[in-house]
């Protein structure tokens, strides 16, 4: 059995939906058959598809098993040993056509998709620091920092047309240019997860599933900034 990782999502509308006592389920139940060296549990953040919550992949497979219950958690793992049959009943099904999709990038609302903030939801565990840096986290921290000056920075972000997501649309580098000359010798970076559409969860779903890139982003601003 080759290693396989199981990635529950661990949003905060994943928890609402059982992924705690789900997550747990999966503890006991690799505890129980000895997998502890075949099976990797991580706690994703949300995968965006809330309806489906909790949510389980298999990676590298890139299986997707919805509305887990924990009463299904011991056929899934069973399903990963020699002749073990997959709980097709799991699979995510069209409400209209009612076809399966055995298979995360095979389902309508994620094929659609490409993502870029977002490109890491639901396959790293935002707890977990190495998960992140194996995914090239902090590499834009480390050539900000050792090969240019923060007015260089300034000046790429200017030329890169990067905007804000608020109404106004005001460019990225004309903000941090302004910061940059304004006076004083102390300067503050603020993480402003205002959630400008209620209900939305669009900024706290950033920081729930990828803080690493949002910490990132703030020292980088510290440093052109400051």
């Amino acid at each position: 059995m080759s290693l396989k990782t199981l990635l529950v999502s661990h949003g905060t509308c994943c928890q609402a939906a059982g992924a705690g006592q789900v997550y747990a389920a999966f503890q006991s139940e690799i505890a129980r058959w000895n997998l502890e060296d075949k099976v990797e549990l991580k706690k994703p953040g949300c995968h965006g598809f809330s309806q489906i919550d909790p949510v389980v992949v298999i990676e590298p497979d890139g299986i997707l098993y919805a509305r887990v219950k924990e009463a299904d958690v011991s056929k899934i793992i069973q399903s990963l040993l020699p002749g073990g049959q997959n709980p097709d009943h799991l699979y995510y099904a069209d409400p209209q056509t009612f076809q399966k999709f055995p298979y995360r990038q095979e389902i309508p609302f994620f094929s659609k998709q490409k993502r870029f903030i977002l490109k890491n939801y639901g396959s790293m565990d935002p707890d977990n620091i190495d998960n992140y840096l194996k995914s090239g986290g902090y590499q834009a921290l480390v050539r900000v920092v050792s090969e240019l000056t923060p007015n260089e920075v300034v000046t790429e972000i200017k030329g890169s047309g990067l905007r804000g997501l608020g109404g106004g649309g005001f460019t990225t580098g004309e903000k941090w240019d302004i910061c940059a000359k304004a006076p004083g010798s102390v300067k503050y970076v603020i993480c402003n997860a205002d959630e400008g559409d209620p209900g939305s969860f669009q900024d706290r779903s950033v920081l729930e599933g990828d803080p690493h890139a949002v910490l990132e982003g703030l020292l980088i601003t510290a440093y052109a900034v400051g």
